[in-house]
């Protein structure tokens, strides 16, 4: 029929991905942490790497300038597969990774309770299939570990015991929230990197340079900025909303908040009903 012959639809772009910057030229905030992670690319002395602030200040793309910077365009030829870890004699379980031939993502969080097994198994595969290219100016590989501070203690303890016992092949790049959840000793085998949320003005300039190159007028910029609590990624995702849906959507859970606001404001409080009786 008429739908066998109907063409594909188009796959929706996502703003976040397009726009990500891929080298630490490209990024508009936090110059100055740019600057020291570029020097310490160049210096050839990378150690462990804990990354580390509010959700949409720019953490995974300062990972990503830095693998950039490390390995080149290679670590742009992303993968994702859903890849099997053992755990105990006979058990194993199923975790979404993105990788390269350089690096590799994963949550081991998501694990669970067998959180602990996914991290040595990973960091263990890893290290055994570096590559072998004399050539190679970074004889290691690096693994980009996310939402630490999720994972049990018991798999920070082993984690930090796996990454001494592998250092010579891999990096890894831990990325959280709130470092105050993660063990000491685990930190201070890491070099810390604090992000900042962006101000508004580097928000405002990120949109506006989308904004010109999608046909988003600048109207709804302001809205937007106001809206999505200084997180870059929540700014984009919002102004792609708004490409399609006008007018701006906040986010269901802001939404929900507000509305909570204005019934406290509109009814009366404990000690104004005191008063009336």
């Amino acid at each position: 029929g008429d739908a066998a012959h109907a063409p594909p639809q188009p796959v929706m772009r996502l703003w976040l991905e397009s726009y990500r910057p891929r080298t630490f030229k490209d990024t508009c905030a936090h110059g100055h942490i740019c600057n020291r992670l570029q020097r310490l690319v160049e210096s050839g002395n990378v150690p462990n790497m804990l990354f580390c602030g509010m959700p949409g200040s720019g953490k995974r793309t300062r990972v990503m300038c830095m693998l950039q910077q490390l390995f080149g365009d290679g670590v742009w030829k992303r993968r994702s597969e859903s890849r099997t870890f053992k755990y105990g004699a006979n058990g194993a379980l199923e975790l979404n990774v993105v990788s390269s031939n350089h690096h590799m993502e994963i949550c081991p969080a998501d694990a669970g309770v067998h959180d602990r097994d996914v991290v040595q198994e990973a960091i263990k595969d890893m290290a055994q299939n570096r590559a072998l290219d004399v050539h190679e100016v970074n004889k290691f590989k690096v693994i980009v570990l996310l939402e630490v501070e999720r994972l049990s203690k018991d798999a920070q303890h082993g984690l930090r015991r796996t990454m001494e016992k592998y250092s010579q092949y891999c990096r890894l790049f831990l990325v959280c929230e709130v470092p105050a959840r993660i063990i000491e000793p685990l930190c201070s085998r890491c070099l810390l990197c604090r992000i900042p949320a962006p101000s508004k003005e580097d928000i405002r300039g990120v949109l506006s340079r989308i904004a010109h190159h999608e046909s988003v007028p600048e109207a709804v910029l302001d809205s937007i900025v106001d809206g999505c609590d200084n997180s870059m990624r929540t700014a984009i995702m919002m102004m792609q909303c708004a490409d399609v849906t006008d007018p701006v959507v906040l986010q269901d859970w802001r939404c929900f908040i507000d509305s909570i606001s204005e019934g406290i404001l509109q009814n009366q409080t404990p000690a104004q009903l005191l008063k009336t009786r």
